[in-house]
């Protein structure tokens, strides 16, 4: 499998995003990184995304108040202040970007993880009389307890 298909997908973050690696904190991650993670480890991802964006947005916004008089009197020099600011534009679109395309491959993976045993439960709730699916339902948790305390 090569890192422009996710498996079980036939869009990629440069189909979605225009890019191959996403960077955040120093650290890069590609198609395959992402497709590696867990579903907690990229729930954690997108919270960490969603706090850069909101303080690099809060940042960027900041600094768009800046007036060309402040610009002209030396207190904030105009060239490293337009490289900043293109940059962190730039990073915040892609922040912004990348979110939902995280967000789509949580929900895929939630998906995908649905087991045949939670597909067995809904198919017996469905079908089963309610004290039968009750009965067996608080065996199956007794079981499940007599095992936690042995191991």
């Amino acid at each position: 499998m090569n890192e422009e298909t996710v498996k079980g997908s036939s869009m990629s973050m440069i189909d979605i995003i225009g890019i191959t690696e996403f960077e955040i904190q120093d650290k890069v991650y590609t198609d395959m990184d992402l497709e590696r993670m867990t579903i907690d480890e990229l729930e954690d991802l997108k919270i960490k995304v969603d706090a850069a964006t909101v303080d690099l947005g809060t940042r960027v916004e900041a600094r768009e108040q800046v007036s060309p008089e402040q610009m002209e009197r030396g207190e904030i020099p105009e060239e490293p202040f337009k490289v900043w600011h293109s940059r962190s534009k730039g990073i915040l679109a892609q922040y912004r970007r990348f979110v939902p395309y995280l967000s789509s491959l949580i929900r895929r993976r939630r998906r995908a993880a649905k087991s045949i045993e939670s597909y067995f439960m809904d198919v017996a709730r469905d079908t089963m009389e309610t004290e039968d699916f009750g009965f067996i339902l608080l065996e199956a948790k007794a079981r499940q307890e007599k095992e936690k305390n042995i191991g």
